[in-house]
């Protein structure tokens, strides 16, 4: 993922969890990506 400096890294991160879960590439009680894997 490419971070936007224009907005704080921890929305852009809330918004691709949010994004994921819509699809449904997230689903209940999956274990949510690691830092690492973010970076």
């Amino acid at each position: 993922m490419e971070f936007d400096d224009r907005a704080p890294i921890y929305t852009q991160i809330m918004d691709l969890i949010k994004r994921r879960i819509a699809v449904g590439e997230l689903k209940v009680g999956q274990q949510l990506p690691s830092v690492r894997d973010l970076a």
